[in-house]
């Protein structure tokens, strides 16, 4: 799995592609639409969405992996905490004295591995990029969702954009290239952020003192 920077440079350089190959030929506030540029800007959101999506699940798989893989080398962090309170596993602690002891580790590591387990089923099932997927990705790992409400209103709106384009409903109005082009700017304005609290969550790059 690609680190955050990696991800976040290559999802920025494929939106400036196809921006280039599909609306850089239409006047940026025209809503006067041909057919040719409705489909184009209709393809341009589409993809666009599609892009940041696989983007916010790709940096969601790594941080889990960074997070459990530090735990298994004694790292402790925000994350690992927000991980384990999500699981639905609980942990039991042996009541038999005649039971040898075991270490509070070994009561710890099943319930990280079922988190594991129930976080990666829910990224891979993952279907937006509205505000409440970005939360059931993001949370578990300790990531803050931006409250900016600018940012946050541009992520619905790409999300409503997508759903009625992809799925041939009739949208309230087509955007021009201009107010599609800033939303997703918005859009990766909350990729930008998502990848530095990754960074420094992840224990590859900075951790907690160890309990």
């Amino acid at each position: 799995m690609k680190p955050p920077g990696i991800l976040l440079t290559e999802t920025k350089a494929y939106l400036e592609e196809i921006r280039g190959l599909l609306v850089e030929d239409i006047e940026p506030t025209e809503l006067s639409l041909d057919r040719q540029s409705e489909l184009k800007i209709r393809s341009y959101c589409v993809l666009s969405h599609a892009a940041l999506e696989e983007y916010f699940e790709g940096v969601a798989l790594w941080l889990l992996d960074a997070v459990t893989d530090g735990f298994l080398v004694g790292e402790r962090s925000k994350s690992l905490l927000t991980l384990v309170a999500t699981c639905t596993k609980k942990m039991t602690i042996e009541t038999d004295e005649t039971v040898g002891e075991k270490k509070s580790f070994d009561y710890l590591r099943p319930i990280v591995a079922e988190a594991k387990e129930q976080l990666s089923h829910t990224i891979k099932e993952n279907n937006g990029i509205s505000v409440k997927y970005l939360r059931k990705l993001y949370i578990p790992l300790g990531i803050d969702v931006p409250p900016d409400p600018t940012l946050k209103n541009s992520l619905q709106l790409l999300a409503r954009y997508r759903g009625d384009f992809a799925h041939g409903r009739i949208a309230s109005k087509i955007p021009s290239v201009g107010d599609a082009s800033s939303l997703i700017a918005d859009c990766v304005e909350i990729a930008e952020s998502v990848c530095r609290q990754a960074e420094v969550l992840s224990w590859r790059s900075s951790h907690i003192t160890s309990l």
